[in-house]
């Protein structure tokens, strides 16, 4: 069961851009991965999910599935939805289980090696 945290994404700091959809952010000394699943109109929206320093070392050598860093989270996946004219984004935490497999990467994706 996911443990709970207090998620606010709006005071993540970006740490590097991974590819095209994906980003690596701080807060703190905690990393997360950030996931753009979808953008239409005024709205995109992300998938978060707290990650390891271990699990950052082995995405960035193309060694880990984003669908797995995903789906299998042992903290939640938080749902986050920017909208061009609110300064606040809708927000919802949930069991990563939970989550519909058409917001997650596609299953098999990594990336390739990074330095």
């Amino acid at each position: 069961m996911p443990t709970k945290t207090k998620f606010n994404p709006k005071q993540l700091k970006k740490l590097k851009q991974l590819a095209d959809h994906l980003s690596v952010y701080l807060d703190g000394k905690q990393l997360y991965l950030a996931y753009q699943t979808d953008a239409k109109g005024d709205v995109t929206t992300y998938l978060y999910t707290r990650i390891s320093q271990e699990q950052y070392e082995l995405l960035k050598q193309g060694e880990f599935d984003l669908f797995d860093i995903f789906s299998e989270a042992t903290d939640a996946v938080h749902v986050v939805a920017f909208h061009a004219e609110q300064a606040t984004p809708l927000l919802f935490s949930a069991n990563p289980k939970s989550i519909g497999v058409e917001l997650l990467p596609p299953p098999g994706t990594f990336l390739p090696p990074q330095a």
